[in-house]
Order: C-alpha cells, then sequence, then structure tokens
C-alpha cells in the first residue's frame, strides 16, 4: 500500500498554530478573569462556557480572514 502526501506550506502551519494559541490565551484571560458563565448544550453533560464560544468565534473568524472559503464546523456552535 503507498500512502499519499500532500506538501504543506509550512507558513500556513505557523499561521494556524498562531491561531490556536491565540484562542487558548483567549481562554485562559477569560476564565482567570471570571468569565466562567456555563450552560448546557443537550444535557447536563454536555456543557459550553462564555470562553468555549469565544474561542472558537476567534478560530472560525482568523480563518474566514486568512483562508477564505476553507470548510469549518464549530463544536460549540454546530454549525458549518
Amino acid at each position: 500500500m503507498t500512502a499519499a502526501y500532500t506538501r504543506v506550506d509550512m507558513n500556513d502551519v505557523a499561521r494556524i498554530m498562531e491561531i490556536a494559541l491565540a484562542a487558548g490565551d483567549l481562554v485562559l484571560r477569560m476564565q482567570r478573569d471570571g468569565y466562567g458563565a456555563v450552560k448546557a448544550k443537550s444535557n447536563a453533560f454536555d456543557i459550553v462556557t462564555e470562553a468555549d464560544l469565544a474561542s472558537e468565534t476567534l478560530i472560525r473568524t482568523a480563518l474566514e480572514r486568512d483562508y477564505p472559503g476553507v470548510p469549518f464546523w464549530g463544536e460549540e456552535s454546530n454549525t458549518p
């Protein structure tokens, strides 16, 4: 069996890592500053915080800006 490989642009990898780190920093800041509101989504065990929603928005916005047309499905909003 042979594997298919796609050439990866390391600038894209670096940019996506920056976006992920920015989202992580946002979550930590919000938790530290008391933005800890939690709500249940589909049941009491499926929760989402303000920080979860904010980080998803940050990631979605950055990807749409830097990579127009890239597919993205958000876990928290459950929307493409």
